[in-house]
């Protein structure tokens, strides 16, 4: 792979995956370096508000989203004691998004709709069961070494970006 134009990205979860892929589409040579060999399952955070998925439309990823969630519409506020305290109902804001409710989906179904749209795009470059080890900087490129499981390698592009955790050894760089 050229490194004109190419970025690396560290972290294959919901962050890493959504910028490779905005990034892919606009013609950018990724690489995803990514420790697992597969997204993870066990991801915490599962609502995306009306905001989200209307962005989420400029790169047609909401529909896939809502055939494996559950639209909810209202949002309730509640107490123990007291139980509901107030409910909002996002048809109020049925003149202001396209997505006038929040959609119940597991992250991974996120990670996992870009993961496999990533790996049918030809300047998309997977690196899995792979770990970042070093990062070097210069004015005009950024050198990522990573241990493979054929070796280490050292991967040369234009951009790095870390989207993996707060222990990656990118942050701590």
């Amino acid at each position: 792979m050229s490194n004109s134009n190419h970025i690396i990205i560290v972290g294959a979860g919901p962050v890493g995956c959504l910028s490779a892929y905005i990034l892919a589409s606009e013609g950018f040579e990724i690489t995803i370096v990514e420790a697992l060999e597969k997204p993870a399952q066990d991801l915490r955070a599962s609502t995306f508000h009306p905001p989200t998925l209307d962005l989420l439309d400029l790169w047609d990823i909401s529909d896939d989203l809502i055939k494996q969630g559950l639209i909810t519409p209202t949002f309730q506020f509640r107490d123990r004691q007291e139980g509901l305290i107030g409910e909002f109902d996002f048809g109020l804001l049925k003149n202001d998004t396209s997505h006038p409710y929040r959609l119940q989906c597991e992250q991974f179904k996120f990670t996992g709709v870009l993961y496999h749209r990533l790996r049918d795009m030809p300047n998309v470059r997977f690196l899995v069961k792979s770990e970042a080890v070093a990062v070097e900087q210069t004015t005009n490129e950024v050198a990522l070494s990573v241990a493979t499981p054929d070796g280490e390698e050292r991967i040369n592009g234009d951009i790095l970006i870390g989207c993996d955790g707060a222990s990656s050894i990118i942050r701590k760089k």
